[in-house]
């Protein structure tokens, strides 16, 4: 019986995180005799085990090579000798058991273990709380049993959504984006189901919680190339919440799906819907002379901030607005494939928020475009190498390394023309 009990509480683990996201397989399958046969898993006093049996137990089993030492100098910590042996315990726990034994020792884990120790092992932790609400089998297993709701009221399973959640995120920047996605569901369920099962309700009582797990688990679901799921989610979060930061997001999102999939048409108008709900407005049908309008513009706007002062303007605060240059960054990579017109336009859109508003992960773009746009249009070589150069070390002061590949293939373009141009026409590459 204490081998079956001492076994449930890294099998889970190991099925679920070894394989897909980034685990220690010696943490999971150590036993340390003292700390977590006798401490630890405390519900083992409850079939009336106690140190000696523990004791006797474990030179048993080490005797018949089911449990091995973990190292040669000390005679305090054990592991199973081999997977198998392990899966093998499990498995004559009846289901139902096996499962409440999980969530007890996922309890034992979240109460007893400081918040940075709960953090390296917080998959494992939350893997065993989930087994109650989840079949391994099965995601969707229907209504919890009468035994186990008794176990997930009010406060657990608030607390249950809160850890979810946050694992969820964890493995999203680690991309194990199919474990994320799996999470951040349980944790929708979870607080759904605190509200009475009710979508809407769950909004109006969480409105926060809500946004955050359901703007996490698009993101997922979008990095898994679930679409359909992904529309469905972010079409939820558009109709509840009135957050401007929040709907900001979203619009982000669902550009970066559009663009994923060459529908640059319906990027383009999602980025604009976004704009206007922001309070701006962008040229729509832009053509050569609205191009030429917006440079004149923008030539005069800079004439007040020179080149050099870029380097010295303040961090953008604004979340919304950093969002919605976000969305000008991805627009502006898709305008070069598609709709060229618009390709300076929101460059020149870029630089100006960034003289007025602070600068962004979002300004390195902009400001090497505007260069490359003063370089290959107007001939102003050392005008756009300059803006290039300031571009090269936002990225690097601010460590925005996610616009570097877009940034440098600007400067690169900057200085094919600055070579051309600076060349004998007789020598000229044609």
């Amino acid at each position: 019986e204490i081998l079956t009990t001492t076994s449930t509480t890294t099998t889970q683990t190991q099925t679920n995180i070894n394989q897909n996201v980034s685990s220690d397989s010696e943490r999971s399958t150590t036993l340390n005799q003292h700390e977590i046969l006798k401490e630890r898993l405390v519900f083992l006093k409850l079939h009336n085990v106690n140190h000696d049996m523990i004791e006797s137990f474990i030179k048993t089993n080490v005797s018949e090579r089911l449990l091995e030492s973990v190292s040669k100098f000390r005679n305090d910590t054990f592991r199973f000798a081999h997977d198998q042996i392990q899966q093998a315990a499990i498995t004559l726990i009846p289901i139902e058991s096996r499962r409440i034994l999980q969530w007890i020792i996922g309890q034992a884990l979240v109460n007893k273990l400081m918040p940075d120790q709960l953090s390296k092992i917080l998959f494992g932790a939350v893997d065993l709380l989930n087994s109650i609400i989840i079949d391994s089998d099965n995601f969707n297993s229907g209504p919890l049993p009468s035994s186990f709701a008794l176990l997930l009221q009010g406060e657990e399973m608030s607390k249950l959504a809160d850890l979810n959640l946050a694992a969820g995120k964890k493995a999203l920047a680690i991309s194990a984006f199919r474990q994320s996605a799996m999470y951040l569901r349980t944790s929708i369920k979870c607080i759904e189901d605190i509200s009475g099962g009710d979508t809407e309700t769950a909004w109006i009582r969480h409105p926060n919680f809500c946004l955050d797990v359901y703007q996490a688990y698009a993101d997922s679901l979008y990095c898994n190339g679930d679409y359909k799921n992904m529309h469905r989610t972010l079409d939820i979060i558009l109709q509840n919440t009135k957050s401007m930061e929040g709907r900001m997001a979203a619009y982000a999102t669902l550009v970066d799906a559009y663009g994923a999939r060459d529908q640059y048409s319906a990027a383009f108008d999602t980025g604009f819907r976004a704009l206007e709900e922001f309070g701006d407005t962008f040229p729509k049908n832009a053509g050569k002379f609205t191009v030429l309008i917006e440079l004149l513009k923008i030539k005069s706007f800079m004439k007040k901030h020179p080149v050099e002062t870029l380097l010295k303007l303040p961090q953008l605060n604004d979340k919304s607005r950093a969002i919605m240059m976000k969305i000008f960054t991805r627009l502006l990579i898709h305008a070069q494939l598609e709709y060229p017109m618009y390709f300076p336009l929101l460059a020149f859109r870029l630089v100006k928020w960034s003289c007025i508003y602070g600068i962004s992960s979002s300004s390195p773009p902009g400001i090497a475009t505007y260069g490359l746009v003063l370089s290959s249009a107007l001939g102003d070589l050392k005008g756009g190498y300059d803006y290039a150069m300031v571009a090269m070390d936002l990225i690097e002061r601010n460590s925005c390394s996610s616009q570097y590949c877009f940034t440098s293939t600007c400067v690169s373009e900057i200085h094919v023309f600055s070579f051309f141009f600076s060349c004998p026409a007789k020598t000229r590459p044609i």
